[in-house]
């Protein structure tokens, strides 16, 4: 295992990255990561604003649902924008999508609270989607990764999904 610094100085990546090779990371400006990706040449920065009021929130959020956004209530956007996550623009664009694929129409203000209480991180909220996915289309899997976390006697073929 590598101590942090190391890994967010991305030595361990190739100079250049291959043509057909893309990495989308998400960090802030003050983050050593940043600052190491910066001195790279094979490196695009994507500015993102800070989505710390209500108002800009609403407007991403809007951006990504188009049409579906006129389904939300004031209920259901109070509900999102009280999670923590609420000010990353990947977690409301993945929650956007969700909602425009699966809960506009159905369920809308249930998933809105969900989301808002059971949604500690990304990571949950990936998990989530996931599981609804393999729901909906009738995908069999063994163990999620994050039941891996949580079960010791998981091995390592657990992260295997089967075809």
């Amino acid at each position: 295992m590598f101590p942090l610094y190391q890994v967010k100085k991305f030595s361990w990546l190739p100079l250049p990255l291959p043509p057909q090779c893309r990495l989308v990371l998400t960090t802030s400006t003050s983050d050593l990561s940043c600052s190491n990706l910066a001195k790279r040449p094979d490196t695009t920065f994507l500015i993102l604003s800070n989505l710390n009021t209500t108002k800009l929130k609403a407007e991403f959020l809007e951006d990504h649902m188009l049409m579906h956004y006129d389904h939300l209530k004031r209920s259901h956007m109070q509900n999102i924008f009280e999670s923590k996550l609420s000010g990353r623009p990947l977690f409301l664009t993945v929650l956007g999508n969700e909602m425009c694929s699966h809960s506009v129409y159905t369920e809308l203000a249930m998933f809105c609270e969900t989301m808002r209480e059971m949604c500690t991180s990304i990571r949950d909220l990936y998990v989530r989607c996931f599981k609804r996915w393999a729901n909906d289309h009738s995908w069999t899997y063994e163990v999620l990764s994050a039941e891996v976390a949580e079960s010791p006697e998981a091995g390592n073929n657990a992260h295997t999904l089967p075809v």
